[in-house]
């Protein structure tokens, strides 16, 4: 008898998953803020390792980006667009002592599979096989672009 039971897999992103991974910006953020293919292909080719998609039954549900950054760049008050080279993961440094989270997108309809919690693992092996000395986050508010003229103040969004 055959499993039919659906696989989640985690792994690292490769350049024919472009597509996909643009199409679930795409559902995951308003139109002018989703990733491009270009953006994407930055991401993928700046730092290999440090991007995973999460694949469940052949289709791409949610995405990962980081990079290595030095703590000084981090530490110190910067943007999402800063820090992540405009979206292009062109800051990363290999030489760097910090993982930098940029993003974790998951397509709404497979939320609750834990996904995100997956990707924090991957992120957590990653910063110990580069022996880095830990992982700071960083990324885009959801939703927050549809609500901006309710709220010109992102800390009362937040709120």
């Amino acid at each position: 008898m055959q499993d039919t039971k659906a696989k989640l897999l985690i792994r690292n992103a490769t350049l024919a998953d472009v597509a996909d991974i643009v199409a679930l910006s795409r559902r995951v953020y308003a139109a002018e803020l989703s990733y491009s293919p270009q953006q994407v292909r930055g991401q993928i080719n700046n730092f290999p390792e440090g991007v995973f998609v999460a694949v469940y039954d052949g289709k791409i549900v949610g995405y990962c980006v980081t990079c290595i950054v030095e703590e000084r760049i981090a530490r110190r008050q910067h943007t999402w667009h800063e820090i992540s080279g405009g979206g292009f993961s062109s800051r990363h440094n290999p030489d760097g002592d910090y993982l930098y989270g940029l993003d974790v997108s998951v397509d709404p309809d497979y939320r609750r599979l834990r996904i995100g919690q997956r990707f924090y693992r991957a992120r957590r092996e990653l910063c110990r096989r580069l022996e880095l000395k830990g992982i700071m986050f960083g990324g885009r508010m959801s939703g927050y672009q549809r609500r901006r003229r309710d709220y010109p103040d992102p800390e009362a969004y937040l709120e």
